[in-house]
């Protein structure tokens, strides 16, 4: 569980990560030559996903994840998930339009709080207040 934020300009991110019921620090914002991602999901998953040129190509994958995937080459934004237990084959890509987007449990305090102005960074602070699966120091990436 995670914050990740995008406000037009910066991607932002929590660094809380949990597994084994222990918790660790850890970056969840990626890049490749081609993109930006931020990732949430099965812990590890980002550095599994950086590597997929065909990130943007609906499949079917063995982890689970919602992620924002920026393109490096034309500033455009992508939610790409999959979630196995949702019974479907193939992963869905979506194009976002707009300046804000936001992915992971504490998304809807993120968003809500970039709709009234605030920064991507801000805005993972603020869902650090309400979110508990949201922790830790923020990492910002500025794109494009």
């Amino acid at each position: 569980m995670t914050t990740i934020a995008f406000d037009g300009e910066t991607m932002a991110c929590d660094t809380c990560v949990t597994g084994n019921f222990k918790y660790y620090t850890d970056t969840k914002i990626y890049e490749n030559d081609h993109f930006v991602m931020g990732v949430s999901g099965d812990a590890g998953v980002g550095r599994l996903l950086v590597v997929d040129a065909e990130i943007l190509t609906p499949k079917y994958y063995d982890f689970d994840f919602s992620s924002l995937v920026f393109v490096k080459e034309d500033n455009r934004i992508f939610r790409v998930e999959f979630f196995k237990s949702w019974d479907t084959p193939l992963s869905s890509v979506i194009p976002i339009a707009g300046n804000a987007a936001a992915v992971g449990s504490g998304a809807p305090y993120a968003l809500t709080a970039m709709f009234m102005g605030a920064t991507a960074t801000a805005a993972v602070e603020i869902a650090k207040r309400f979110d508990p699966n949201t922790d830790g120091g923020v990492i910002t990436h500025r794109l494009g």
